[in-house]
């Protein structure tokens, strides 16, 4: 007998965000609006890498008023979470700091916010490659480090 196994949330959101990115990657962006802006709605602020995808699909079709509005709900998202910095981990400090290089962007923040991130967890891979893009977009390369 074959058993039926429930998605648990996080395996819904991991479906969801998996499907919408399969989708843009083959040049569905339309298809994807179509089938998942309502889910994005629907988890506004709660499902932060699916409003990624909702921006970049935007962007891709010409929608400029809708990017613009995920854009803000990711924003917004992120301030939150940061006034409560103290209790957040390594990734989720390094994920801030990934909006403001690639979204914002604003790399004097994504600079600070990474720094704090790289305290908590130096020896984490994903931390660390945050911390190098975010030095990037901040103009800091080695050999002005050098200096």
């Amino acid at each position: 007998m074959a058993r039926v196994r429930v998605l648990s949330a996080n395996d819904f959101a991991q479906f969801v965000v998996d499907y919408c990115n399969a989708m843009l990657d083959a040049g569905k962006a339309e298809a994807a609006v179509v089938r998942f802006e309502p889910i994005a709605r629907r988890y506004r602020g709660r499902l932060l890498p699916l409003q990624a995808l909702m921006w970049e699909a935007y962007r891709t079709l010409g929608k400029s008023e809708p990017a613009k509005t995920a854009l803000e709900i990711m924003e917004q998202t992120y301030n939150r979470r940061w006034t409560d910095r103290q209790r957040l981990t390594a990734p989720e400090l390094a994920e801030i700091a990934w909006f403001h290089v690639q979204f914002s962007p604003d790399p004097a923040r994504a600079l600070k916010v990474a720094q704090e991130a790289l305290k908590k967890a130096p020896d984490d891979p994903f931390v660390r490659r945050v911390m190098g893009s975010a030095e990037l977009a901040a103009g800091k390369t080695a050999a002005s480090s050098a200096e």
